[in-house]
């Protein structure tokens, strides 16, 4: 049933719009468009790609074992809660209309090539500035797997467990990552690996890791109660 369900989803996000199901496991999705009328039906295109992915195990597990292999984009130092999402943006109405301004000061493109799945690293300091929440929330809403930086602001890396963002220290793997390269996060071992090399992250205590498994503190808190 609830395969139908995401079957009949699907078909009201883009016509025309061919699903095959194999075995009942993958739901493999053939889309077929008039290049017309792209641009009108370019959100539905990104909500499709973003659930397709999920679907076929392409995106991230949340608070679980990451062990997929993930594009790196690569931030410098002390990028503030204002690049990330600037603030003339919040007086939008909710983050899915914010996330499409994420980084738009650093890479007016990054909204739109950013896959779910990716990974962020960045040096030191990530995440300074103001305490906004729609900061990490803009990212998780974009896909982002984690944010792995040397260092992170109190409050954001605070805000980040709060909402179901894995944020992870890392001090080496800055300086052995491309922009564009692949790393490959095992979040309950607290390593990364990229180019064969093994690096070694502070790890989560077992609280944390449980409140990203349940989506954020508000869903740890619910699903306790239940």
């Amino acid at each position: 049933m609830r395969t139908n369900g995401i079957v009949c989803y699907m078909r009201n996000l883009l016509s025309p719009l061919q699903i095959l199901i194999y075995s009942g496991l993958h739901i493999y999705f053939v889309v077929f468009y008039n290049m017309s009328y792209q641009t009108e039906t370019g959100a539905r295109i990104r909500v499709l790609r973003d659930i397709l992915c999920m679907i076929l195990n392409k995106n991230q597990t949340i608070g679980g074992n990451i062990m997929s292999k993930s594009r790196v984009w690569k931030f410098h130092n002390d990028v503030d809660t204002d690049q990330i999402i600037a603030s003339q943006y919040l007086l939008l109405p909710d983050i899915e209309a914010m996330k499409q301004y994420t980084f738009e000061s650093l890479d007016s493109s990054f909204a739109g090539k950013v896959q779910p799945g990716d990974l962020i690293v960045a040096g030191e300091n990530f995440g300074c500035g103001s305490s906004r929440e729609q900061a990490p929330s803009v990212l998780k809403a974009l896909g982002i797997k984690a944010v792995i930086a040397k260092s992170f602001a109190r409050i954001f890396f605070r805000n980040a467990i709060n909402i179901g963002l894995p944020v992870i220290v890392c001090k080496d793997l800055y300086d052995h990552v491309e922009d564009g390269g692949e790393a490959e996060l095992d979040l309950s071992a607290g390593t990364v690996t990229a180019d064969g090399q093994v690096y070694t992250c502070t790890k989560l205590p077992e609280y944390m890791q449980k409140i990203l498994s349940a989506g954020g503190l508000i869903a740890s808190l619910n699903k306790e109660e239940a």
